[in-house]
């Protein structure tokens, strides 16, 4: 208990609380607390070969790292706990299926076009990435009414920002946007 709450918790809550977004490159298994770190973080990019294990059950323990929140609510509850019940190794096409992950790619060519994918996102306007991931983490919890509200407060803050001025101007000179993350 010490230690998931000392030293993988801090961690995870690093990652899901990060103004910038995280991607996991999980090649091979991503077990135990591995696969909650992998999904902790915002996207996900799968060897072909790769799968996500709850092990768990092998060896009379439960879920940790927040892997049954992660789980339930992307699976929803039956299929999450049939998951974590029987130790599915769940490979990479059926994590791509069930929206565990975002992308699949060859086994030999996963940490190439993870890294291309991550430099295409950094290149996108670092508030927008910054607010749109908070408005998700939020959209989680909140019910439709708070999650449309927080989304204006949030819109609020890009569309008054100099990077929506950067974003305005260079589609009118049809050149890329310089962002400044302000």
């Amino acid at each position: 208990q010490q230690q998931i709450d000392e030293e993988y918790k801090p961690v995870l809550m690093a990652i899901s609380e990060a103004p910038k977004p995280f991607i996991s490159a999980v090649n091979g298994a991503a077990a135990g607390i591995g696969s909650s770190f992998a999904m902790a973080c915002d996207l996900t990019v799968m060897a072909e070969n790769a799968y996500i294990y709850q092990a768990f059950m092998a060896i009379a323990l439960v879920p940790d790292g927040g892997a049954t929140w992660h789980l339930v609510r992307t699976l929803g509850r039956k299929r999450a706990y049939e998951v974590i019940a029987t130790g599915e190794k769940i490979r990479a096409d059926k994590c791509l299926q069930w929206g565990l992950c975002n992308r699949v790619a060859p086994a030999d060519k996963l940490l190439e076009e993870t890294l291309a994918w991550a430099r295409e996102i950094a290149a996108k306007a670092p508030l927008s990435l910054r607010y749109a991931k908070q408005a998700v983490n939020a959209a989680i919890e909140d019910c439709v009414s708070e999650t449309i509200s927080a989304e204006a407060k949030l819109q609020h803050i890009c569309i008054t920002s100099a990077d929506a001025q950067e974003g305005v101007i260079a589609f009118m000179q049809k050149r890329t946007p310089v962002w400044q993350g302000r």
